[in-house]
Parts: C-alpha cells; sequence; structure tokens
C-alpha cells in the first residue's frame, strides 16, 4: 500500500475543520437531544396528564368489547412521570453544555466559528446600489 501524498491529509484536516462540518455535527446532535427531551415530554408528563384528566372513562370498542385505555396498559398512562422528564431535561442542558464548551474550544484553535449565514441583507442591499450606480455611469 502506498503512503497517503502530505496534500491529500492537509486537503482532509481542512475538510474535517470547516465550520460547514461542524454546524451539521452540532446540528445534529442537538436535533437527537431535543427529539428525545420532546419524547420524554410525551412518554412521561402528557399522557400522564391524559391518564389523569381522563382516568378510566374510556370508550369500549363495540367489535372487540375493549376499551381504549387497555392499549396504554402501561402505568405511565395513568401517572406523571415528572422525575424521568426532569432527568432528561438535566441530559439536555449537560450536552448543550458540552457541545459549547467543544464549540468554544473549536472556535480558540482555529480562529474561525462555525459557518455563517452569508452576506446580511443590508450588505446586498449595499452591493446591489453600488452596482446599479456602476451600471449608469457607463
Amino acid at each position: 500500500m502506498s503512503t497517503p501524498k502530505p496534500g491529500l491529509l492537509k486537503e482532509f484536516k481542512d475538510f474535517i475543520v470547516t465550520g460547514d462540518l461542524m454546524s451539521i455535527a452540532v446540528a445534529f446532535i442537538m436535533a437527537a437531544i431535543v427529539k428525545d427531551l420532546i419524547t420524554s415530554f410525551i412518554d412521561n408528563i402528557f399522557t400522564g396528564i391524559l391518564g389523569l384528566v381522563f382516568g378510566d372513562r374510556c370508550a369500549q370498542d363495540p367489535d372487540t368489547g375493549k376499551t381504549v385505555c387497555e392499549a396504554f396498559s402501561d402505568m405511565s398512562w395513568k401517572t406523571v412521570n415528572y422525575g424521568a422528564f426532569l432527568n432528561q431535561v438535566i441530559t439536555f442542558l449537560a450536552t448543550a453544555l458540552v457541545v459549547f464548551i467543544l464549540i468554544k474550544a473549536y472556535r480558540n484553535l482555529t480562529g474561525r466559528g462555525l459557518a455563517s449565514d452569508g452576506p446580511s441583507t443590508n450588505d446586498l442591499l449595499t452591493e446591489i446600489r453600488d452596482e446599479l450606480r456602476s451600471g449608469r455611469q457607463a
């Protein structure tokens, strides 16, 4: 096997540390942890509140004779598990803090931030104005 060219390694390093790739990684991590937080809220708080509100008043299916509540036979249907949700909130905050610290370290090491959104509206309008002015004078 041949060794990779030095240029190839430099290109790979530049690809890894680009702001765009880091932005995608941060977005992926944060999306996953927010999904877990929302799932925890629905499983531990929302369904528990529904169970407390509706209690044992469940509609009965005339064909099978079973109630709708039997579909939710686990205990979370009738209880609010705020401890499990609070645990997920703490996990979310800890993950967000770690990502924040990693991004701060990344900015300090590379001297650049994550990918920017591009030029501002004012920059674009100024550029358009300058183009229009230069077009009139020509």
